[in-house]
C-alpha cells in the first residue's frame, strides 16, 4: 500500500500529520522537515534559557515598565510550552 502524499502547502494538513496517532505518520513527517524542525527548535529553546537571566534582570531593575514586558515575554513563552491541557 502507498502512503498518501501530503501537501505540505496547506496548514491544515501539517497540523493533521503534528497530531497524527500514527507514530510512523510522524516520524516520516518529521524526516521531511528535520533541518527546518532543528532549526525552529533552536529559537524558543535559546529564549527558555535566558528565562532565569531576564528573571533576574527585572527584578534588579524594579521599575513597573520592566517588570511588565518581563511578564509579556514570560507569557509568551509559557504559551509556547503550554500542552493541550492546558
Amino acid at each position: 500500500m502507498t502512503q498518501p502524499i501530503i501537501d505540505l502547502t496547506i496548514p491544515n494538513a501539517i497540523r493533521r500529520e503534528l497530531s497524527h496517532d500514527d507514530a510512523a505518520a510522524r516520524t516520516d513527517f518529521a524526516a521531511h522537515l528535520d533541518e527546518r524542525l532543528t532549526g525552529l527548535s533552536r529559537t524558543p529553546a535559546a529564549c527558555f534559557r535566558l528565562l532565569p537571566a531576564l528573571n533576574e534582570a527585572a527584578n534588579r531593575a524594579q521599575t513597573i515598565c520592566i517588570a511588565l514586558v518581563a511578564a509579556f515575554a514570560i507569557d509568551v513563552l509559557d504559551n509556547i510550552s503550554c500542552r493541550r491541557n492546558c
